[in-house]
């Protein structure tokens, strides 16, 4: 039987989640999830995150906005005008319906990787590859094994320490981990190389009692990510913005 590592894991389990895998990866999935506590817990934070989002209520739209969106022509203006007003007006609206169900589950799954890898790291105990306080010392690190060169500001003064980084994965691309402390709170900051050059503005995400604020700049995507509280964070981010310049 094939056996498969930690990362594989990761990549599998929302097929896992979703009963879809092969009866092979089926038996290797499981006979890994019962050897190893740390997969055993991301899985299981997936499926309670999983479970709330089929729980969750979703929005009935009043009759008066059914109306207008399918239409309320009078039968005698002809079967065409009702098919080019009501019929068209209900394909646009399941049409919008599906985009936002479709970014909505894209975002969700954005979100919930960022978090598991997170919190991953913080379980198997494996917060940095390369520890170090010196930014001089961890920036070279990444050359050669990731294609980013992250800026690494040192924030130690506004009480946000560098403590070093680490190689990931997020969402199945290779991804730079900067690991910074508040009191006791662990900061993760993702950076990815961004599919084209972007200007993002920063936005905060909650999920499951963790915060992220997003953003990005030039070639890169960045995701913070804490236990710390939002005000705090967003804190942080702002700063590092600043000094990465």
């Amino acid at each position: 039987m094939e056996r498969i590592d930690c990362g594989r894991m990761r990549a599998l389990m929302d097929t896992g989640l979703d009963g879809a895998l092969d009866p092979l990866s089926q038996l290797a999935f499981d006979d890994h999830l019962a050897g190893c506590a740390v997969c055993r817990a991301d899985y299981a934070a997936r499926q309670t995150f999983s479970e709330h989002l089929h729980q969750a209520s979703y929005f009935t739209a009043p009759e008066s906005l059914r109306a207008r969106l399918v239409g309320s022509e009078p039968k005698q203006r002809g079967r065409w005008r009702w098919f080019a007003g009501g019929a068209w007006a209900g394909a646009l609206a399941a049409m919008a319906a599906s985009v936002a169900i479709y970014l909505g589950a894209a975002s969700n799954s954005f979100e919930r990787d960022m978090v598991a890898a997170h919190v991953h790291a913080l379980a198997a105990e494996r917060l940095t590859d390369v520890t170090s306080t010196d930014r001089h010392t961890v920036k070279p690190w990444f050359a050669g094994r990731i294609d980013l060169s992250p800026p690494v500001p040192d924030l130690a003064d506004e009480g946000f320490p560098l403590v070093g980084g680490r190689l990931d994965h997020v969402e199945g691309r290779p991804a730079a981990a900067l690991v910074y402390l508040r009191h006791r709170h662990v900061i993760t900051l993702f950076a990815q190389a961004a599919e084209r050059p972007v200007a993002q503005p920063a936005r905060a995400r909650q999920l499951n009692g963790y915060q992220m604020v997003v953003w990005g700049k030039d070639d890169m995507a960045f995701t913070a990510v804490s236990d710390l509280n939002l005000g705090e964070l967003e804190e942080f981010q702002r700063l590092w913005a600043e000094r990465a310049q």
